[in-house]
């Protein structure tokens, strides 16, 4: 007995053509989206400014170190305390300290603090290490959260 099978037959899609017009449009939108969107990211920073970021805040915070000093708990741990005063116009928000030593290196650092200083006011920051050798000069730097910095020298004698 023999079995006939009919071949199954798939339908047939239409086939899809792009006309040429449509394609070079395509290609020119492609290009037009690039370049918005490259003149964006080269922009943002005046379009955050112009819509009312930080650009305020930048031109009025002034931070200064007014005064670096350490001391060593009996278990080793050097403290190094930089005494910050807001000499701008706005509050201005302390976020990271570091200490570097004579070549530039970083020693220690304590980037994640918060502590608001207001206008004419100052305010301490605290940085704890076991990294510090008596006798050399230290460099101790005070980050904000917009960038402004100011610095002291620290020369670390061990008590």
């Amino acid at each position: 007995m023999v079995i006939m099978v009919k071949a199954l037959r798939f339908p047939r899609l239409p086939e899809i053509t792009i006309p040429k017009e449509s394609g070079k449009k395509a290609i020119l939108i492609l290009v037009v989206i690039i370049a918005i969107s490259v003149l964006l990211v080269l922009n943002t920073p005046k379009i955050v400014s112009f819509i009312g970021g930080s650009k305020f805040q930048i031109a009025n915070e002034s931070i200064r170190v007014v005064q670096c000093f350490s001391y060593q708990n009996p278990s080793g741990i050097v403290t190094v305390v930089a005494l910050v005063q807001n000499v701008g116009k706005s509050n201005a928000v302390i976020t990271s300290v570091y200490i570097y030593d004579h070549n530039g290196l970083e020693v220690a650092s304590n980037a994640s603090l918060l502590i608001t200083i207001p206008p004419g006011k100052a305010s301490p920051v605290f940085i704890r290490t076991f990294a510090l050798e008596p006798g050399n000069v230290y460099k101790v730097s005070v980050f904000t959260e917009v960038g402004t910095s100011s610095s002291c020298h620290l020369s670390f004698k061990e008590k």
